[in-house]
C-alpha cells in the first residue's frame, strides 16, 4: 500500500473524531512515513509495518477520550493521542535478542553438526574419486610395463581394460560430486539467507 493510499484510509476511518485530533494523528503517520523514506524503505514496506489503517482508527476512537479538549474549546494544548504502533524499545531489543538466541541454538545444536557430518562425506568422497582418477591411468601403465615383461597379452588387456574402468568410474564420481557441492553450496547460500530474514525481522521496528 503506498502512502496516500494509507492516509486516505486512515482519513476516512477517523471520520467523525474532531479535525483538530485527525490533523494530529496525520501527522504523526505523515512523519513515520517521512523517517522511514528517508532511512531508504519503501512506502509499502511502511505502511505493512504500520498496520490496517481501519484497525489504527479504531484504537485511536477507544483511546480518544484521554485527550485533553483542544484550545477551542476552552482548555490547555492538546494531549497527544498514544500511537499504538509503536513499539516499546525495550521490546524490540527483546525480540532481536530472542530471535538471535534461537538462531544460535539451532546452529550450534542441530545445523552446525550436520554441517560438519556433510562437509567430512564430501570431503572423503572427493578423495576417493581423486585416488580413483589416479589409479585408473597409474594401472594401465603399470599392467603394460609388466606384461611386456613377462610377454602376456591376456594380462595386458585385462589392466588396461580394468584401468580404464577405474578412469571411468572416477570420472563419474567427479562429475556426481561436482552435482552435489553445488546443490551443498547452494543450500549454505540459502540458509545464510535465512539467517539473515530472521535476524531482521526480529529486528524490524
Amino acid at each position: 500500500m503506498r502512502k496516500a493510499d494509507f492516509m486516505d484510509r486512515l482519513r476516512n476511518a477517523l471520520a467523525g473524531l474532531p479535525s483538530e485530533t485527525v490533523d494530529e494523528i496525520l501527522a504523526d503517520f505523515d512523519e513515520h512515513f517521512r523517517v522511514g523514506l528517508a532511512s531508504g524503505r519503501p512506502e509499502e514496506e511502511i505502511a505493512l509495518e504500520l498496520g490496517i489503517p481501519e484497525d489504527l482508527a479504531l484504537a485511536y476512537r477507544e483511546t480518544a477520550d484521554r485527550t485533553v479538549p483542544s484550545p477551542a474549546a476552552g482548555a490547555g494544548p492538546a494531549e497527544s493521542v498514544a500511537s499504538p504502533h509503536r513499539e516499546d524499545g525495550g521490546e524490540k531489543a527483546a525480540r532481536i535478542v530472542f530471535a538471535v538466541l534461537a538462531l544460535l541454538f539451532f546452529d550450534l545444536v542441530i545445523l552446525l553438526p550436520l554441517l560438519a557430518v556433510l562437509v567430512t562425506v564430501l570431503a572423503v568422497l572427493w578423495a576417493i574419486a581423486a585416488v580413483l582418477l589416479c589409479l585408473g591411468p597409474a594401472l594401465v601403465i603399470a599392467g603394460v610395463a609388466f606384461s611386456a615383461a613377462v610377454a602376456s597379452p591376456g594380462l595386458l588387456l585385462a589392466s588396461i581394460c580394468f584401468g580404464i574402468a577405474l578412469l571411468a568410474l572416477a570420472i563419474l564420481g567427479i562429475l556426481g560430486m561436482a552435482w552435489t557441492t553445488r546443490g551443498f553450496i547452494l543450500v549454505i547460500r540459502f540458509l545464510v539467507r535465512l539467517h539473515i530474514r530472521i535476524v531482521k525481522g526480529g529486528s524490524a521496528a
